[in-house]
């Protein structure tokens, strides 16, 4: 048993490591303009750009997307009735800072700044599972989740590496009883993601739990003090602090939170599938939608803070957007992984562990490639 936890220990990093070298190679191949691959663009999914009636035309799938919008708040900041609204500002903020060390290119400092957050993220997320369930259980949830389809996204100027960040130096501050960290994290998340806000959930379970000092209350003063700060963002920018709402009702199926009281259109748009990776009809995003419920009950069984946390990250954006972009949003949920993990790695045999990576990363590869030819990936 000794040799197989040195054997994890030693190669968690380094697993990370090759990911995100792994993950360079392919970017700088996809964008080199090689058509070995193009029947992959057949799979599913709308082939054209998107907003191309409202003149925005992309030149670099690295701007493409959700970039352009993050890239265009870090250049323009927000203003009345734009599209780019309806994203939370510490991302480009962040963009823009990193920009001074990058001479001003903006996509420069977005990608490496992605990246770097994406193996911090995955370091502690290690460090995180290993204190909970032990380091081979941690090296297998860390491979699912490098390994997992949105994993693309990782690599791309995209809220998921850094929301993911916020969220392990959360959880990590309220497993080892440190408020700051949790301020820290409670404050930005928030201002991250709108799922953000749902941080309240677990951290109002340790606390009624016992689990942390009753004195400690006033955390729950942080994630609500990161929603305002939103909310004063957006009023001092565009005169309106729903802009942000607003903005949201001109993207794919109006995500909203009115959209989860409403289960016949929720199930109606379970059953629309009609493509493997469509916008709105995906088949990819109901099947990983499938594994996230199949993984509840024993996130349950885990942590009751772990499954309230799911529910937020998890289950509501799936109810509020109709499953659109949900190969992405699942990879936030980050007890989806722990239990994958502790699944994996009480397969006997190696081969099964290593195979059912293998296809995980296959499929990412897929969505790497329509990705870098303006194809919907996610």
């Amino acid at each position: 048993m000794g040799v197989k936890v040195h054997f994890y220990r030693l190669s968690w990093i380094q697993w990370v490591c090759l990911h995100r070298l792994a993950s360079a190679f392919l970017l700088l191949f996809v964008l080199s303009g090689s058509t070995l691959f193009d029947p992959l663009l057949a799979l599913g999914g709308s082939g054209q750009v998107p907003h191309a009636s409202s003149g925005i035309a992309w030149d670099n799938p690295l701007m493409g997307w959700d970039a352009f919008h993050y890239l265009h708040l870090a250049r323009e900041g927000y203003t009345p009735n734009h599209r780019s609204n309806a994203f939370y500002p510490l991302w480009p903020l962040l963009i823009r800072l990193g920009s001074f060390f990058t001479f001003g290119d903006l996509a420069a400092s977005g990608w490496l700044l992605a990246n770097l957050f994406s193996v911090l993220g995955a370091m502690a997320f290690y460090h995180l599972v290993a204190r909970l369930r032990g380091e081979k259980v941690a090296f297998w949830a860390v491979a699912v989740w490098l390994a997992f389809p949105g994993a693309v996204f990782l690599t791309f100027i995209y809220t998921e590496p850094l929301f993911f960040l916020l969220s392990m130096v959360f959880f990590d501050g309220i497993y080892r009883k440190r408020p700051w960290q949790i301020v820290v994290a409670g404050l930005f998340l928030p201002m991250t993601r709108a799922v953000g806000i749902f941080c309240l959930a677990p951290l109002g379970w340790m606390l009624l739990r016992g689990r942390l000092p009753r004195c400690q209350w006033p955390l729950i003063l942080a994630p609500l003090c990161g929603y305002a700060a939103y909310f004063g963002i957006m009023y001092a920018y565009t005169g309106n602090p729903f802009a942000g709402f607003e903005a949201q009702q001109h993207y794919p199926n109006k995500p909203s939170i009115a959209n989860i009281f409403d289960i016949p259109a929720i199930w109606n748009a379970f059953l629309n599938v009609g493509q493997f990776h469509g916008l709105t009809d995906s088949a990819l995003d109901r099947v990983l939608f499938l594994i996230f419920i199949a993984c509840l009950p024993f996130i349950w069984r885990l942590d009751q803070s772990l499954f309230f946390y799911s529910v937020g990250v998890g289950l509501i954006p799936a109810m509020s957007n109709w499953f659109f972009s949900y190969t992405r949003f699942i990879m936030m949920c980050f007890p989806v992984f722990i239990i994958l993990g502790i699944g994996i790695s009480r397969l006997e045999r190696g081969w099964l562990r290593w195979g059912v990576l293998a296809i995980f990363g296959i499929l990412q590869f897929v969505l790497l490639w329509r990705y870098a030819n303006f194809r919907w990936a996610g």
